[in-house]
């Protein structure tokens, strides 16, 4: 009977038992939305108890430690365990050509679709126009009720995989509304380049081929 109980129940001694700091208590909390053994890592007061029991078969944690300590943990834990949003990003991939007049010519659009949750990174890859490959990677943080806060990289990928050219940046975007994100060129000028990561589309530093990436972020 042991040999099949051990492998339930997991003990994480993070300190000696007991500091004789008072009486010690036990607290025992059911998780509702993150796992038992997230917990050490995400939680930092657990750190202040004496030892903190996981359960990873009924998603239970146990703190053992003074009544300050295991009040403060519960506390953190209740802030820390709630439903995470969840967001719906659709983009529109768009490759164009800025010739030496400015004038903007763009080709072929591809628009995936990402559905994922707050503060959790989602990736997305498929074939270019011309390239080995294109990856997205995306992280949804809220900002406020209207508002989220995107992080954005598109990557150009060759034959082994490897990164050949890329763009990132953060923005904070309207929930429903469409907003360039990010972009991508091989174009030497870094200006150039650092705005084009920005999302902008530049007219006026001669010519060169590029990518930018819209992003329309729903909440679900």
């Amino acid at each position: 009977m042991r040999r099949h109980l051990l492998p339930v129940f997991t003990l994480l001694t993070l300190a000696p038992f007991a500091h004789g700091q008072g009486p010690t208590v036990s607290q025992t909390t059911v998780l509702q939305n993150i796992t038992a053994q997230d917990v050490p890592r995400y939680i930092q007061s657990s750190q202040k108890l004496d030892e903190l029991t996981c359960n990873f078969h009924d998603n239970t944690v146990t703190a053992h430690g003074s009544q300050e300590a295991v009040t403060e943990f519960e506390k953190e834990l209740h802030a820390k365990d709630v439903q995470r949003g969840q967001y719906r990003l659709t983009m529109k991939l768009v490759g164009y050509h800025v010739d030496k007049n400015g004038k903007i010519t763009e080709t072929a659009t591809q628009t995936p679709s990402i559905v994922t949750t707050e503060k959790i990174s989602a990736s997305i890859s498929m074939g270019g126009h011309g390239q080995d490959g294109l990856a997205i990677t995306v992280i949804p943080s809220p900002d406020t009720d209207k508002t989220i806060n995107l992080t954005v990289e598109i990557q150009e990928l060759g034959e082994q995989g490897e990164v050949m050219n890329s763009g990132k940046n953060t923005q904070v975007a309207s929930l429903g509304k469409t907003v360039h994100i990010t972009g991508m060129t091989d174009a030497k000028d870094k200006a150039l380049r650092r705005a084009v990561q920005k999302g902008e589309v530049v007219t006026d530093r001669g010519e060169y081929t590029g990518y930018y990436l819209e992003v329309t972020p729903t909440k679900l």
